[in-house]
């Protein structure tokens, strides 16, 4: 008794462990295929815009800014302005 109760499960054959790959990897292409159909299907409705300067330059700043704030202490007050204190975005009103 004890641990050993049932018998051993067969071993998988070969056959079932290859249709089993072919079945995931048709099943990714699938996916994948239907991601890139949806990207280039929707692509003319983008907003193309052209970068005005350099993205380094953007980055630079992007990093400068956070390393500024990174001691900034964030109030009660400013979360209950957007979150309207019940975790809901304050809609614009305007």
């Amino acid at each position: 008794m004890g641990a050993d109760q049932f018998p051993a499960p067969p071993p998988p054959s070969i056959l079932r462990t290859v249709l089993a790959r072919v079945w995931d990897l048709a099943f990714a292409s699938l996916q994948m295929l239907l991601a890139w159909l949806w990207f280039f299907l929707g692509k003319q409705f983008y907003r193309h815009v052209k970068t005005k300067g350099s993205p380094l330059a953007s980055i630079a700043r992007l990093v400068a800014a956070a390393i500024r704030r990174r001691r900034v202490v964030e109030t009660v007050q400013s979360q209950q302005n957007y979150y309207n204190g019940c975790g809901n975005p304050i809609e614009a009103v305007g």
